[in-house]
């Protein structure tokens, strides 16, 4: 499992029992205020900025997804609830 946390703070609000929250989970904290990072929770990659430009440091690491099945799922159910097409597309943009 990977969790990505931008700019979340893991107190017992988030976690629940820290111990027994995602215990084999890789993290990647994302915050501007470097001491709330890996402050509860360890930090497998840790990175200190703002987050919007934190992201825009990792978008080209990652790619362009593949949405293809997500707009069909998007389509299914706006057909299933009686939505237009054209209407729930406007929606999800």
């Amino acid at each position: 499992d990977l969790i990505i946390a931008v700019g979340a703070r893991f107190d017992d609000r988030i976690t629940g029992k820290l111990a027994t929250f995602a215990p084999h989970a890789k993290v990647v904290h994302i915050d501007i205020d470097e001491v709330e990072i890996g402050k509860i929770r360890k930090a497998d990659f840790p990175l200190h900025g703002d987050a919007r430009a934190v992201l825009l440091q990792l978008l080209p690491l990652v790619g362009a997804p593949d949405t293809a099945d997500w707009w069909s799922s998007g389509r299914r159910t706006a057909n299933y609830s009686g939505i237009t097409a054209s209407h729930s597309m406007k929606l999800m943009r």
